[in-house]
């Protein structure tokens, strides 16, 4: 006799309870400090470009704040783009005498990412 097909109630969504998450893939902007630092993008090549592999190893602090890799005596450097994750460590890397690149190791998600600081 009636027809109950009513639409049922919209799901419960309370106002600014739940944060929409922004697409996971978004670097975070470039440092406006330091020295540009590329990211290498096929590290075997890159390090073929030297006579002998990088030798010697410093480890320098990044800030994640302002996403600068500050290597003491070495200068600063602006990751393009910045290392993301948890627990990021960098090192900077010299090759034939001179800065050749600067890797971070970061803890979560587990990865290693190298930029060119030539």
């Amino acid at each position: 006799m009636g027809v109950d097909e009513k639409p049922s109630a919209p799901p419960e969504t309370p106002a600014g309870e739940e944060p929409t998450p922004g697409p996971a893939e978004t670097p975070p902007p470039i440092a406006t400090t330091g020295k540009r630092a590329p990211r290498v993008e096929d590290v075997p090549a890159f390090f073929t470009q030297f006579q002998n592999p990088p030798q010697d190893e410093m480890q320098c602090v990044y800030n994640p704040g302002t996403r600068v890799i500050d290597c003491a005596g070495s200068g600063l450097y602006a990751p393009d783009p910045p290392p993301t994750g948890q627990g990021i460590e960098c090192f900077f890397m010299i090759a034939d005498g001179k800065p050749a690149a600067a890797r971070c190791e970061v803890a979560s998600p587990q990865s290693t990412v190298y930029y060119d600081v030539r």
